[in-house]
């Protein structure tokens, strides 16, 4: 949850992304400024800047954002901390598609770059 009744969460707490990547600094600051522009929708239409929908379409927003990479990230450094024989084989061959494959590697510089 990243949000409760007139409160929400920005910035690093309301990532939680591990630092295997820089994402959570930039998830961050585009939490920030999400909330941010619903505040000021909000100030500028005469609304309550911690109204509950308000909130809540924040927390929506900021977890589409987010989830993906948070997920992505959290399963690497669990593949890459884990000595067990199907992690060692499973990050083998995912090297050596890295390695070989460059439509895969434009993806993944795509997707951690945000130009996706």
């Amino acid at each position: 949850q990243f949000v409760a009744q007139r409160f929400a969460l920005v910035g690093d707490a309301a990532v939680g992304m591990h630092p295997v990547t820089a994402h959570g600094f930039n998830f961050g600051l585009r939490g920030a400024d999400t909330l941010a522009q619903g505040i000021i929708k909000a100030v500028t239409e005469g609304g309550d800047i911690a109204a509950p929908a308000l909130l809540q379409a924040y927390q929506r927003k900021h977890r589409r954002a987010t989830l993906p990479l948070f997920v992505a990230t959290h399963a690497i450094a669990k593949l890459y901390t884990s000595d067990s024989m199907p992690s060692r084989m499973l990050r083998d061959a995912l090297i050596g598609v890295g390695q070989r494959v460059t439509p895969f590697k434009k993806l993944v510089a795509a997707t951690l770059t945000g130009a996706r």
